[in-house]
């Protein structure tokens, strides 16, 4: 990189094209034995083993895809999962033999999303693995019902911010227009107590409409009343909605099938 003493670039794009060339290998490789790619990148490749492959196979089958590998090169089968959801490059969701679902990739772990959007997201991706996509728009209709009855709970749509400069830094900044106003620093300079780097602020968004200016119509989670809420219901069904958008094709559509239950998928790693 340019910003090291000694780079080399030409050093750099050999080693990157090797790493190319032994990913591709391996990809040949397995199409070759019938095993059905999913994802891959330089930190492993998740396959659909072949027909009839069994866990008892799993040794051979390394040895057939590294024979014609470079000397050195040396495969780990890393895991095992009943299925797969591949998103895009990167973003994937895995469900292991236990039932239990891990979410990969900023698309679904994103710190700018708030709780109630991370619940939602993994409700609709185990929908998908387990092979249930009518049930996903089901469950966008309930949180959109569930907002206008006011039942979505402060700790599900509050967004928790940690506050990264002073406010003197940050007024400074806003008045030269190096940086938008933020809803965080706002409300932290109305409080009335002091506050520093490091120190988080938690708030909603009130008001009506989805097109608000949230540092405009943004109040602290402690002023939110579950007696007289007044969340901005539009806003945040909006949020759900853009939710729905990002997987309605894959609720709607049949596309890539999950693994049979005799086809396990698994990660191949390369060290």
């Amino acid at each position: 990189f340019s910003g090291g003493h000694w780079n080399d670039f030409d050093a750099a794009d050999r080693v990157t094209a090797e790493g190319r060339s032994v990913v591709l290998a391996v990809l040949a490789a397995r199409e070759a034995l019938g095993a059905i790619p999913v994802e891959a990148d330089t930190d492993g490749v998740y396959f659909v083993p072949p027909k009839g492959h069994t866990p008892s196979d799993d040794d051979a089958l390394l040895e057939r895809i590294a024979s014609g590998l470079p000397d050195g090169i040396q495969l780990e089968l890393d895991g095992r999962f009943a299925a797969m959801f591949s998103y895009k490059m990167k973003t994937y969701a895995l469900l292991d033999e236990l039932g239990r679902l891990r979410l990969k990739g900023s698309a679904f772990r994103s710190r700018g999303l708030e709780p109630f959007q991370r619940q939602i997201i993994g409700e609709i991706v185990r929908c998908l693995v387990l092979q249930r996509r009518g049930e996903v728009r089901a469950n966008i209709d309930r949180w959109l019902g569930d907002f206008t009855a006011h039942r979505v709970e402060l700790r599900a749509f509050a967004r928790t911010e940690t506050l990264q400069e002073s406010l003197e830094l940050y007024r400074e900044k806003v008045r030269a227009g190096a940086r938008s106003p933020s809803a965080a620093y706002e409300l932290a300079s109305t409080s009335g107590r002091a506050v520093q780097p490091g120190d988080q602020v938690s708030y909603y968004v009130a008001g009506r409409g989805a097109s608000v200016a949230v540092n405009e119509y943004a109040k602290l989670a402690s002023q939110w009343d579950p007696a007289r809420p007044d969340e901005n219901v539009e806003y945040y069904q909006a949020k759900v909605r853009e939710i729905w958008d990002r997987f309605r094709a894959f609720a709607e559509f049949d596309g890539l099938r999950p693994p049979a239950p005799e086809e396990p998928s698994a990660q191949l790693s390369l060290f």
